[in-house]
């Protein structure tokens, strides 16, 4: 669901390679895009929605639908976050094939120009029919790999500035925040000394606490 608006999206079919956007207020599907491969997770933005599927992590336009703007080759990778759509930067992270090791995507200028080029370049979105455009590229500048830990990463978020990123290990035990920017380590904060599946991450509404959620049934809340 998109904020509190009446927007939604979900992944339909039993392949799970279609991504439907449904309107309920209208009480009908207001749009619709097919993928290449099954989608394991969705993030729903204003602008845009983040895709990772079992081989890529991908971004598509809301205005006009259907328009691929993004996309990077990955395989069995299943965590992804994403900044909100009121921050100053669309900062996307997500696991990488390496062990412990995350990737950082600022997508802002990707997806604005993109964004703004078929505005200007069509007012009517084009029918649903309609192949995706020219897949953007990033700069190396916009890209980050932080090695975050020496365990398989477990949990990742990032804040709703955009600013920081938190991971956590394999074991549970030590969450980490990051420069989003940098990829710099700001914050190293320990759950406990006993091993824990982290289940959750969340940063609060300002960015300022982060809240970890574990199988040991404990909710820590830290300050960043």
């Amino acid at each position: 669901m998109l904020h509190k608006t009446n927007l939604l999206a979900f992944v339909s079919g039993t392949k799970r390679k279609r991504v439907v956007l449904h309107d309920d207020l209208k009480r009908r599907p207001v749009g619709s895009f097919d993928t290449a491969y099954p989608i394991a997770r969705l993030i729903l933005r204003r602008d845009a929605v983040v895709l990772l599927s079992t081989h890529a992590l991908a971004v598509h336009l809301l205005r006009p639908p259907n328009q691929k703007v993004y996309e990077l080759p990955l395989a069995n990778t299943t965590l992804l976050a994403a900044s909100c759509s009121w921050a100053p930067r669309f900062v996307v992270a997500c696991e990488t094939q390496q062990r412990g090791a995350v990737q950082v995507l600022d997508l802002t200028a990707l997806v604005g120009n993109a964004a703004s080029s078929a505005a200007a370049a069509s007012p009517l979105p084009p029918p649903p029919s309609s192949s995706s455009a020219t897949v953007g590229v990033l700069p190396s500048s916009a890209v980050r790999l932080i090695r975050a830990h020496d365990s398989p990463v477990a949990a990742l978020a990032v804040s709703p500035d955009a600013a920081r990123v938190a991971t956590a290990s394999g074991r549970g035990t030590l969450i980490r925040v990051w420069d989003a920017a940098s990829g710099a380590l700001v914050r190293e904060l320990r759950r406990g000394v006993d091993a824990a599946a982290i289940q959750s991450l969340s940063f609060s509404s300002d960015a300022a606490r982060l809240v970890v959620v574990s199988d040991k049934a404990t909710v820590h809340v830290f300050n960043i």
